[in-house]
């Protein structure tokens, strides 16, 4: 995979440099190279990846075929929904306890 193109690369490199859209090649606005991680990857390890490199979206790669794409809200909502979870399994064990 050469890059990506994102809609935040469309409003850095076209939108905010006033270019003409139809002038302007995905060579110039992609971002590359492209960071991936294989489907088993977990995404504690994805967040740091995210973190490390300073992006939004990391490409799910199985060997050579793109297989999804995950973004930093979509691991947020995921994380938040897993606390959540725990804080109901903690009080209706703390209940139990009581």
């Amino acid at each position: 995979m050469l890059g990506i193109v994102t809609e935040r690369d469309l409003v850095r490199r076209v939108l905010t440099e006033n270019r003409e859209p139809k002038t302007v090649k995905m060579s110039d606005v992609m971002s590359a190279p492209v960071v991936s991680v294989s489907p088993e990857e977990d995404v504690v390890n994805a967040a740091h990846i995210m973190r490390q490199r300073g992006i939004r979206k990391v490409v799910v790669m199985d060997k050579e075929d793109l297989v999804g794409i995950i973004t930093i809200n979509e691991l947020v909502r995921n994380m938040k929904h897993n606390i959540e979870e725990l804080g109901s399994i903690l009080y209706i064990v703390g209940r139990t306890w009581m």
